[in-house]
């Protein structure tokens, strides 16, 4: 997994570009969100979880979203995209979820893209919001 994350942050913070207008690089920010996010659902142990892509349109970079429950009737929702109205170039949004179709969940959660650097640190982030 922690290949995968730094091919996603690398990706994001090297192309200097942003992926709007772009469809190979939207393409290309598909292909590598959603390998890193399927890597990161087989660290954590989910008795159900969905990975998806939101293409959403020419002029955004698409969402790459997770969402999977624990035992424990907590769950995790992630979404992934490119963000060229923050500071942050890449956008990891991240809170609780109640069940798999709660899309609004607990309070929003981000990485910041120091963090999205350390594997650790963004596990770390994840067990102890969901408390696994």
């Amino acid at each position: 997994m922690e290949k995968k994350l730094a091919q996603l942050y690398n990706f994001m913070n090297a192309n200097g570009k942003e992926l709007g207008y772009n469809h190979e690089l939207q393409q290309k920010f598909q292909q590598i969100s959603m390998a890193f996010l399927r890597a990161l659902k087989k660290e954590l142990p989910f008795t159900e979880c969905k990975v998806s892509f939101n293409p959403g349109g020419i002029a955004v970079s698409g969402d790459a979203h997770l969402m999977g429950m624990f035992e424990n009737g907590i769950g995790l929702y992630i979404t992934i995209n490119d963000s060229c109205f923050s500071e942050r170039k890449l956008n990891f949004l991240y809170r609780t979820i109640s069940h798999m179709k709660d899309y609004s969940g607990g309070p929003n959660n981000y990485m910041t893209n120091e963090q999205m650097q350390n594997v650790n640190l963004l596990m770390m982030n994840i067990r102890g919001l969901c408390n696994v």
